[in-house]
């Protein structure tokens, strides 16, 4: 299979869930009402001021961390996520000129004007210059386990500062699968990142998540973890 058509798999996969949301009236169940209290609680381990946010959905971190002064880009590969976020904040979307897949988000509300950048793209294809941070909650664990490494090499690209990853540990489902999303243990984060960020585990929490519950898992962990560039 070559590259362009596993671009399109892995896009197709994800317009899927969301148009099954969307048509059962409900939120995706990856996306967060609110913002992930990791953040809230490490942000100041984000180096300022380019922050890259892969496969961002419509997360309100996004706006959160462009009000808090960063220049923001988030990456998604399905063009009603850039919707629903727009449409849930107020956001106006416009398309750069002589970039297809780039939308500059504006929210006029406010003591001042707020922007952000929005990609619709595959983020295993992306090429955006250097971020200065990272802010991942669940994406990586999002994705198939199979592109795990060619992620890793994209972040590695990109990011020459900070890394805050948010991950789950747990045990198979009641249905033998796997995920998403899939759990990632402190092993596997040293073996995928530790080449290329040092690694830190700020903490790790057990977890009564009505998802997993619901899925026959018997344990549930949310870990965080400071990725810092070598």
């Amino acid at each position: 299979m070559d590259q362009e058509q596993q671009c399109d798999d892995r896009l197709a996969a994800w317009q899927a869930r969301w148009q099954a949301s969307c048509d059962a009236r409900r939120e995706p169940s990856f996306h967060l009402a609110d913002i992930h209290p990791s953040l809230l609680r490490f942000e100041g381990s984000l180096r300022r001021p380019r922050v890259l946010v892969p496969l961002c959905g419509k997360c309100n971190e996004l706006k959160y961390l462009a009000e808090r002064g960063f220049d923001v880009v988030g990456v998604d590969g399905v063009r009603r996520a850039l919707d629903g976020f727009c449409r849930d904040h107020d956001g106006d979307a416009t398309q750069q000129q002589q970039q297809r897949e780039s939308y500059v988000v504006r929210f006029p509300a406010g003591p001042r004007e707020t922007t952000l950048r929005y990609v619709v793209s595959d983020f295993l294809t992306i090429d955006l210059g250097s971020f200065d941070a990272c802010w991942d909650r669940g994406a990586f664990v999002a994705i198939e386990p199979c592109d795990r490494d060619e992620y890793v090499r994209v972040l590695a690209k990109h990011v020459t500062g900070t890394l805050l990853l948010v991950a789950t540990e747990h045990d198979p489902f009641l249905d033998g699968r796997l995920g998403p999303p899939y759990s990632l243990t402190r092993d596997d984060v040293l073996r995928y990142f530790g080449a290329f960020f040092h690694v830190d585990l700020l903490q790790k929490e057990d977890k009564k998540d009505p998802f997993f519950r619901d899925r026959g898992c018997t344990f549930v962990f949310e870990t965080t973890y400071l990725l810092t560039s070598r």
